[in-house]
Parts: structure tokens; C-alpha cells; sequence
């Protein structure tokens, strides 16, 4: 018993070890990435996936898995289930918003990317961005809006090309 218990934390492990790369790049980001969003919103990700992922690793759902690997089954259900919604809102609602925008230039990066980058690139990462009328605009996950950007940061993660098309330079 102790053993098959053994098997069972060794397979969720291992689960984990190869779900959360695959989506997030390293082990440590889901944890951080469940702590950013609000806390009522955190909560119902949280029971929502974890019910669901319950029922998908249920003897119901698949009957022939053994005991030992429904743990892992659920951890791994579990963790995407907790980002793939979520990234697939957010994706939809930035396309949306940047499209309605209508800004001369853009770029965007998909939330799956922005998962990946912001643990390592914090303060240069942009998860998308907009030039209007050669006004900066930085895509912001917080407000789920386009942000106007201070000239003294757009040269710092703007494409190159941009700041010399808008000749944006720092103010101090």
C-alpha cells in the first residue's frame, strides 16, 4: 500500500514536471500565476478546474487507468485547466480590444507566450503593444486595456523601428 501510494506521488510529480514546462516554462510559474489573479477570481479557477479535472480523472470517465496514475491524470487536467481558459479569454478579449483600437501599427503576443517570458523578462516583456498617431500604448493583463506608456519606457520596449518612425525619446 505504501508503495503503490509511493508510485501514485511519484507519477503526479512527474505529471507536473512535464505539464507546467510545456505551458508556463519552468516549475515554478503556475504557482505564480494562480497568486496574480484577483482573489475571488483565483478561488473559482481554482474549485472550478480542480471539479473538473476530478470528473475527467474519475473511474467514470476513464475505467481502465489504474489507481496509481489517476492522481497524475488529475494534477495534469488540473494545471491546464487552471491556464487554458484563462489564456484563451485573454487572448480573445486583447485581439478584440486592439482590433477596435485601430492603431497604425501593432504587435501582439499570445498569452501562452506572455505566461512564458514575464517570470524571466518583468520589466521588458510587452505583451503586446500599439502605436496611434505615434502615441505608445502597451497591452496591460491587469486592466485588460490598451495603457498609454511614458515615452522614457517605450524606448526601452519598443521594437527600434518604432521609436525611430515616431523619433520617441526619453523626456529625462
Amino acid at each position: 500500500m505504501a508503495m503503490e501510494a509511493f508510485r501514485a506521488a511519484a507519477y503526479c510529480l512527474i505529471a507536473y514536471s512535464l505539464v507546467a514546462p510545456a505551458l508556463f516554462g519552468d516549475l515554478s510559474s503556475p504557482i505564480y500565476f494562480v497568486n496574480w489573479a484577483p482573489p475571488g477570481l483565483r478561488h473559482f479557477v481554482l474549485i472550478a478546474s480542480a471539479v473538473f479535472a476530478a470528473a475527467i480523472a474519475s473511474p467514470v470517465v476513464v475505467p481502465q487507468l489504474s489507481g496509481t496514475m489517476r492522481p497524475a491524470l488529475f494534477t495534469a487536467t488540473w494545471v491546464m485547466l487552471t491556464v487554458l481558459p484563462v489564456g484563451f479569454y485573454a487572448d480573445w478579449q486583447r485581439r478584440e480590444a486592439i482590433s477596435l483600437f485601430n492603431a497604425d501599427i501593432e504587435i501582439q503576443h499570445s498569452f501562452f507566450l506572455s505566461i512564458r517570458k514575464v517570470p524571466r523578462e518583468h520589466q521588458l516583456y510587452v505583451h503586446s503593444a500599439a502605436l496611434k498617431a505615434c502615441i505608445p500604448y502597451i497591452w496591460s493583463y491587469r486592466n485588460m486595456s490598451l495603457v498609454r506608456i511614458d515615452p522614457n519606457v517605450a524606448v526601452n520596449v519598443l521594437p527600434p523601428d518604432w521609436i525611430a518612425r515616431c523619433n520617441i525619446k526619453r523626456t529625462h
